[in-house]
């Protein structure tokens, strides 16, 4: 038996493995004659043995590998049965509902009151900037003391609104990005649990 017919008979022994397993195993054994050269052919055909034994010991190795590599994969996702989903959802129905509306009803309370601080924050600027042009009114046609007094309120309530207005953006986008990230959390936690 020379080389080529030591790899083709083994070839159509490891014919059950899958086709990437069989190259793969030729290949290897392929380099293992090319290392040992031309001139030692028959000595690594009786080191190695039959071609039988050689693909036995593969496929032995391959079914070892084959069995740990599936033993490492964690369990196959059981299915839900609809019918079970359903059930669960009916007899919670009277706890989540109502839990799912009080979650709404504190998401709408909160974003009413960011959306409140936001207007308060226009108003006051806007105050702010009437009272600044209003101060000059007062400046020409009454006493200069009153309407400089005039002039840096409606600065000072111009600068404060628009203080209070960026504030409360910065706040929205907090707790807008607080929410999310809880509700990626949780839904990653649930997802891990599935």
């Amino acid at each position: 038996m020379n080389r080529q017919e030591f790899l083709l008979e083994l070839r159509r022994k490891l014919k059950h493995l899958p086709p990437l397993e069989v190259e793969n195993a030729i290949l290897y054994y392929d380099e293992y004659f090319n290392e040992a050269g031309p001139e030692n052919e028959q000595r690594v055909i009786s080191e190695l043995g039959s071609p039988a034994a050689v693909a036995a010991r593969i496929i032995g190795e391959y079914a070892v590998n084959d069995a740990e590599a599936s033993r490492a994969v964690p369990a196959r996702e059981k299915r839900v049965n609809p019918f079970w989903v359903a059930v669960i959802a009916v007899c919670a129905s009277p706890l989540a509902l109502p839990l799912l509306i009080v979650l709404f009803a504190l998401l709408i309370s909160l974003f009413s009151v960011l959306f409140s601080f936001a207007a308060a924050g226009v108003a006051i600027a806007a105050s702010g900037v009437a009272v600044f042009f209003a101060g000059f009114w007062v400046l020409v046609q009454h006493s200069a003391v009153a309407g400089v007094v005039c002039i840096g309120t409606g600065l000072f309530l111009a600068a404060g609104g628009t203080a209070a207005l960026i504030g409360t953006v910065k706040l929205t986008q907090y707790t807008v990005w607080g929410i999310q990230r809880s509700i990626g959390k949780l839904l990653i936690k649930r997802g891990a649990k599935v």
